[in-house]
């Protein structure tokens, strides 16, 4: 009987050895889909001037690298390109191009490759949590922008609101928009137009989610004009919270982390602001507005 209940206890051990390499394993690799096929790297897309050339003109670009900072790579070699952001199912980059003084929506490959102009004479792209939409600031004749939301294609493009905006965002469940009107107020409103409501005054922009849908964090200035991480209630606008910046183009984790632009290099932070960590090293330029993705494919340099 003792023999057997230590066999018994041998083999529960060995069993849980194997079980806790295999999750392991499974972080290291990024785990499985339903399917059982390895679920993707998650990757920052970010714009970045780090290649630019002195005496020349502003050349922002786009960027890919891992969560830890390494394999940096160049995505677009256009004249100015910014706020990426990937498609739910990974298979598509979207973002802000100005080619020959237009700004534009371009769309593309994870990787840059395949670009197309999808809207011309619009800005600030954000696909929709399902990927059925893509909401953007788009501008009428008076180059005024308004926010909108189209279909993947380009087409069935249609304001949300009439009040001009830009920046929008969707909240996670997809029945609403965060934008800001020249980075003086910030507003949600229902994706049919409807419940339009002011949550910040005084300064804000670039809004980004809480992965619950409860809060809204965005850029904030301060009296000294230094852009701050500001987090508000997305209902009434309560419970300010102020992360010192300087601060650009949040993005807000499935973890519950804030990605963003903290003094030129890529960063996350807690919501309360603690346990700041740098991700991207110091470079000649400025990092700006990161996104995060899985893409369905490879990206040269992986």
């Amino acid at each position: 009987m003792r023999e057997g209940k230590r066999e018994r206890r041998r083999r529960l051990v060995i069993s849980a050895a194997f079980v806790w390499l295999a999750v392991l394993a499974g972080c290291r690799s990024g785990g499985q889909r339903e399917d059982g096929a390895p679920e993707p790297e998650a990757v920052i897309f970010f714009g970045s001037t780090r290649d630019h050339m002195p005496g020349r003109p502003l050349a922002l670009h786009i960027y890919s690298m891992r969560l830890d900072g390494t394999g940096v790579t160049r995505l677009t070699f256009d004249e100015f390109e910014t706020a990426p952001d990937l498609s739910p199912d990974g298979r598509t980059l979207l973002f802000h191009s100005v080619r020959q003084g237009i700004s534009s929506i371009v769309q593309a490959y994870p990787d840059g490759s395949n670009q197309r102009v999808l809207l011309r004479n619009a800005t600030s792209p954000d696909w929709s949590p399902d990927g059925s939409l893509i909401a953007v600031s788009a501008r009428g004749d008076d180059g005024i922008g308004f926010p909108s939301v189209m279909n993947p294609d380009g087409s069935g493009l249609r304001r949300v609101s009439s009040l001009p905006g830009s920046d929008p965002t969707w909240s996670p469940d997809g029945e609403k928009l965060a934008f800001h009107q020249n980075g003086k107020q910030l507003f949600v409103i229902n994706t049919d137009g409807s419940g339009l409501n002011l949550i910040f005054e005084g300064g804000g922009g670039a809004p980004t989610w809480a992965p619950d849908g409860r809060s809204v964090a965005f850029v904030c200035q301060t009296v000294n004009q230094i852009a701050d991480l500001c987090i508000v209630d997305a209902v009434d606008g309560a419970d300010l919270v102020r992360i010192s910046g300087p601060a650009q183009g949040p993005s807000w984790l499935p973890n519950g982390r804030i990605l963003f632009s903290a003094d030129c290099r890529l960063a996350t932070v807690n919501s309360d602001g603690s346990d700041l960590r740098y991700v991207s090293s110091a470079s000649p330029g400025c990092d700006y507005s990161p996104d995060l993705g899985r893409p369905a494919g490879a990206i040269a340099g992986r």
